[in-house]
């Protein structure tokens, strides 16, 4: 990552200037202007798609504006597609034109800032600063009466009067996010089963590149060492996120060389890699066919024919470790722009399951053995100030039957470290029939400072968080951040023991979750072939209709009607026919 495309306000003036240069395109487009007309055909826009662009990117500029979280010297990665496509085409650009060199060093403060750690051991506080800078930054220019303000850069563009230019900064800065979303592997990976107890590393939101997220992945080599004894069956689990949009480059540049599993160490170690949002906001091109066709994560994520899938299950004797992809159903810029959004979270903020998980999960769930689901979405947030959540993804769950069966539920997404008080001991709406166990990792890899923590509105349903700011915590640009970090999950029959690990490796915290009652051995989740609404409302109709005829002939009826309308997957239907049919065998008697 390069410095100066982190820092907001720098961020802000290039998508000023953009819009500024495509606001000019479109005046000229308007006076017909044939020059400039023939240059938008070339890119295969239309001027109304143009238009379109436009007003996307004034709603990012006034949402970048009116953030207030990221003062000058924090780490800015922001919720919106577009800003982030700014960046991530920024920073390619600089790269190919060799615009950037070296920042500073990480560098260990000296022995003042040093303290104690959790456990007693001494920590020191790194930097963790971008690796990168601009050679010569582009300095914020006066805005002339009537005109967006700008950044100066010099060379031979003068505003205004090249068309390409407008055009060529799209294509270069917002051209993945042009695609569509690729298309969604309905079929699951392979099923990963041992009958060793599981050792699970969980991370998230960490592919940013930046030194501190490559000591998380230093410290979980370290114990995947030690792990490699055959005891257990170890995996290594990313909860999503790859900065800024999810494009190939990035994952070769910030993810990739850092992943903590050897080549030769593929076959005996899992890997795996939730979709993000910032996965999806280029299409999720890249993270299907290029992240998941990694050697090491194909044998893992591969589906019955070797396609990579972005959902899956771990599970051994006691355990099933569900792991969920709810950030593909979000609209790419393409879909925005060009075709028709899939809903209205262009951001992907919120979680979304399609139902093709929903229904997999139900054939595969087995009440005999704990579960624990694995998303990067989260059911609420931790803050009061943020209204995040899954709303959608935990209306299916609770509809097929599933929810209530969740033993534990861990997350990313939301760049902090929180471990929830148990169920009965929250009061926040989202959170009171979420799973006994609640955890959020996404702190592996995005710098926090004090600001970004919000420590003043964290809702009341908090155990436990992360929430060094001391003398022990990092420095981005010259600021206390929250340290990195991931957590450990060891498996026993009946219970998993749950720990949180810093950048440095030392201990943090450590929690004993214990499933909920065991079903009866061997006892499955039902198989459901038509909307669990539609299968409560004819049970109920046809326990009337069992009144009126024997109770033989009307249930089968109701069977006879529920499958038949199970093809069309409507309740209302489902209702109709079962009704229709116990009025016949009401007649027959």
């Amino acid at each position: 990552m390069i410095s100066e495309y982190l820092d907001r306000g720098y961020v802000l003036d290039e998508m000023r200037r953009q819009l500024a240069s495509l606001q000019t395109l479109q005046a000229k487009v308007k006076a017909k202007d044939k020059q400039w007309l023939a240059a938008l055909k070339k890119e295969g826009l239309s001027p109304a798609q143009l238009a379109d662009l436009i007003a996307v990117l004034k709603k990012s500029v006034a949402e970048v504006e009116k953030d207030t979280k990221h003062p000058q010297g924090s780490a800015f990665i922001p919720s919106d597609p577009l800003a982030c496509g700014m960046q991530a085409g920024l920073t390619e650009m600089a790269k190919k034109e060799e615009e950037v060199e070296k920042n500073k060093a990480p560098v260990v403060r000296a022995a003042d800032a040093r303290t104690r750690g959790r456990r007693g051991t001494a920590a020191a506080a790194p930097e963790t600063s971008p690796q990168l800078r601009l050679k010569n930054p582009v300095k914020p220019a006066p805005a002339r009466r009537g005109q967006t303000r700008g950044l100066t850069r010099g060379g031979a563009f003068i505003e205004g009067e090249d068309p390409h230019y407008a055009l060529d900064g799209i294509k270069a800065k917002f051209g993945a996010l042009f695609q569509k979303r690729r298309r969604f592997n309905d079929k699951p990976a392979k099923i990963a089963t041992t009958n060793k107890p599981l050792t699970l590393f969980l991370f998230g939101d960490w592919g940013t590149g930046l030194p501190l997220a490559a000591a998380v992945t230093e410290q979980i080599r370290k114990q995947l060492v030690e792990k490699m004894d055959g005891s257990t069956q170890p995996h290594v689990i990313h909860l999503g996120d790859v900065y800024y949009v999810g494009e190939k480059q990035e994952y070769i540049d910030r993810m990739l060389p850092f992943w903590p599993v050897r080549p030769a160490e593929r076959d005996a170690i899992g890997s795996w890699s939730l979709n993000g949002n910032h996965d999806m906001y280029s299409g999720g091109h890249a993270y299907f066919d290029t992240l998941l066709r990694q050697k090491g994560l194909i044998r893992w994520h591969g589906d019955d024919k070797g396609e990579p899938s972005s959902f899956f299950l771990i599970e051994n004797d006691d355990w099933q470790v569900f792991g969920l992809d709810t950030s593909w159903n979000i609209p790419s810029l393409g879909s925005a722009i060009i075709g028709e959004p899939t809903m209205k979270d262009y951001g992907g903020q919120n979680g979304f399951l399609t139902d093709s998980q929903v229904r997999w999960m139900a054939r595969q769930r087995n009440t005999a053995k704990g579960c624990i689901m694995l998303t990067h979405h989260q059911p609420a947030s931790s803050r009061s100030t943020e209204d995040q959540h899954a709303d959608q993804a935990v209306k299916l769950l609770k509809e097929a039957g599933l929810y209530s069966g969740i033993d534990a539920w861990i997350w990313g997404h939301e760049h902090r470290c929180v471990v929830y008080k148990p169920k009965a001991g929250r009061t926040t709406k989202r959170l009171k029939d979420a799973p006994e166990f609640c955890a959020c990792l996404g702190h592996a890899g995005v710098p926090v400072t004090a600001k970004n923590f919000e420590a003043g509105s964290k809702i009341p349903d908090i155990k436990w968080e992360e929430d060094r700011f001391d003398a022990s915590a990092p420095i981005y640009e010259g600021q206390r951040v929250l340290p990195f970090g991931f957590a450990r999950i060891d498996t026993s029959p009946g219970s998993f023991v749950f720990t949180v690990f810093d950048y440095s490796g030392a201990e943090c915290k450590s929690f004993t979750a214990t499933r909920q009652a065991a079903a009866p051995a061997g006892t499955r989740g039902t198989r459901r072939s038509i909307a669990p609404a539609a299968k409560k409302a004819a049970k109920k109709t046809a326990k009337k209709a069992a009144k009126k005829a024997t109770a033989k002939t009307a249930t089968k009826a109701a069977r006879k009607a529920v499958k038949k309308t199970a093809a069309r997957k409507t309740a209302k239907a489902a209702v109709k026919a079962v009704k229709k049919t116990a009025k016949k065998a009401a007649k027959k008697r």
